[in-house]
């Protein structure tokens, strides 16, 4: 249970083993198409016109439902979210490549010799924090409690600071964000 814990407390952050691409194709005049299975947040969605890709604008849902008749195809320009697809609008009048490039969710854990990212590129992260769980809500672990409070409100313990500033590093170099983060421990 704390290590499910553990991996849900970490799972929205981007790491190197996050990253995922996939394609899917439009339908003619239909404006929905479904996420991939593994979706988990965006980062981007491109769409493929005579073998050159755009960028798509991501726009409330309400917007589409506002301007979409429902007589107008095209070229899709914006997305909107609904419901785990998304909807392009203008209607595609063909059928068009879409590109996500997102992060992914990794397959859960159910039985004891599952393994996914987590339990190999961050072994050590999820292990401290599942530990240190337990040593604080089930053990009642005076110093665990107090050097919980001792390493702040994000981590549970040192070693598992210590842990997410190592594997935060070495993900870093290998992701693709060309973003500078803030990083404080």
């Amino acid at each position: 249970m704390e290590i499910l814990t553990a991996i849900s407390h970490y799972e929205t952050e981007r790491w190197s083993w996050s990253e995922q691409r996939a394609t899917a194709s439009t339908v003619t005049d239909t404006a929905f198409i479904a996420l991939p299975t593994d979706f988990l947040d965006e980062d981007s969605l491109m769409i493929t016109v005579n073998g050159s890709k755009d960028p798509l604008r991501r726009v409330g849902y309400e917007y589409i439902d506002k301007i979409d008749s429902g007589d107008y195809t095209g070229e899709p320009s914006v997305y909107a979210f609904y419901d785990g697809q998304i909807r392009l609008y203008p209607i595609p009048d063909r059928a068009y490549t879409i590109t996500f490039s997102y992060l992914k969710a990794q397959t859960a854990l159910s039985a004891d010799a599952d393994t996914n990212d987590w339990t190999n590129e961050g072994e050590a992260l999820i292990r401290a924090r599942a530990k240190a769980a337990v040593r604080i809500n089930y053990l009642n672990d005076a110093a665990a409690k107090q050097e919980m409070m001792a390493v702040g409100p994000d981590f549970l313990c040192a070693a598992e600071a210590s842990a997410y500033k190592s594997l935060k590093i070495k993900s870093d170099r290998r992701t693709g964000t060309n973003a500078i983060t803030p990083y404080c421990v």
